[in-house]
């Protein structure tokens, strides 16, 4: 049911074959993070590898940038023989991020859909809702180019917290 990793496959070479010369602006990144969904029906937790893809507007000072993501599960959780696992997820935010040229922090309001399986013997349910959400974090960079980044977002019963790379051509 890992559905993501098809995409995740022709998104990236997709991503690595923008030159600075074609895509000055453009801004990609690959992160690790860990979903927790915590509502009436569901209490779980899932690692995930996510893929984001954007152009940025501004400067180091201050910037906008609107991007697309695309992720997955890559972990599932199992307890007494009832499996529940992060299918998908996909969607878009609006990061503004200031800062100077070296650390910067940012905010950025996402719609976001993401799609938890859950498997018993004889029973596969699915379920994959829109939800809005609002997330915050900071970088650093340690190229002109490249960044790490630690973020936190909060996908109505669901928080987000997470690592992540992002280089901008």
């Amino acid at each position: 049911m890992r559905t993501f990793l098809p995409a995740i496959a022709l998104l990236l070479p997709a991503l690595l074959a923008f030159t600075p010369a074609r895509a000055e602006g453009v801004v990609v990144g690959i992160g690790v993070s860990r979903l927790s969904i915590d509502d009436s029906v569901l209490d779980t937790s899932f690692n995930n590898l996510q893929a984001t893809i954007g152009y940025r507007l501004g400067d180091n000072s201050f910037s906008l940038t609107p991007e697309l993501r695309i992720g997955g599960g890559i972990s599932d959780e199992q307890i007494l023989g009832i499996v529940t696992e992060l299918n998908s997820f996909y969607g878009i935010s609006l990061r503004a991020e200031a800062g100077s040229d070296r650390v910067y922090g940012f905010i950025a309001p996402s719609y976001t859909r993401y799609e938890v399986g859950v498997a018993a013997p004889g029973l596969i349910v699915s379920e994959a809702d829109w939800e809005a959400g609002i997330g915050v974090g900071g970088g650093i960079r340690f190229t002109e180019n490249a960044a790490a980044e630690v973020f936190y977002e909060n996908i109505d019963d669901a928080d987000v917290i997470g690592l992540s790379l992002r280089f901008e051509f």
